[in-house]
């Protein structure tokens, strides 16, 4: 029996329960950021991707690795070596990665009126907490490291668009 049609992300932990069905069995967390996600059956994981994915459109987010798979032109922002302070940064796809990098979403800050990409550390000793982003850089900036403005036009208009379009 469905409960309901659509669901929202939470941070409840507590619960195995299918958000749509109420069922316990095999359910697991599918993720709209490292804190928000929605508990589904394998029934229901397509519906929870697709509410995830709304949840980030409504919250002006997006996956890092989305966008790649909507626009491979992102993979430009790899390239940029980013420094902040004595850090070097770098942007990271984790395209290889089996699951969701949640952590890495692009968000839109509202009050500065800009997207922000998240950066990670170069350093190869830097064991504390991998996939967590050290910084996010407004993606304009990115120009200041060799990305033809252009193309940063064009990854702003297609965020701003939404990529999790049906």
């Amino acid at each position: 029996m469905i409960r309901q049609l659509y669901a929202n992300p939470t941070s409840d932990y507590w619960s195995d329960l299918c958000a749509y069905c109420t069922s316990e069995e095999n359910t697991d967390f599918i993720e709209a950021t490292e804190k928000e996600f929605i508990t589904a059956c394998p029934s229901h994981t397509l519906w929870a991707k697709r509410d995830c994915d709304a949840w980030l459109h409504k919250h002006k987010q997006a996956r890092l690795l989305d966008l790649y798979r909507v626009n491979p032109t992102v993979r430009l922002l790899e390239a940029a070596q980013i420094s902040v302070g004595s850090t070097n940064l770098s942007v990271q796809l984790f395209i290889n990665e089996p699951v969701y990098q949640s952590a890495n979403n692009i968000i839109f800050d509202e009050k500065n009126n800009m997207w922000l990409i998240p950066v990670w550390s170069n350093k190869s000793d830097d064991d504390t907490l991998q996939n967590v982003p050290k910084n996010f850089v407004p993606l304009d900036k990115f120009a200041e490291y060799g990305i033809e403005k252009t193309k940063l036009d064009a990854l702003k208009q297609q965020l701003e668009d939404g990529i999790y379009k049906s």
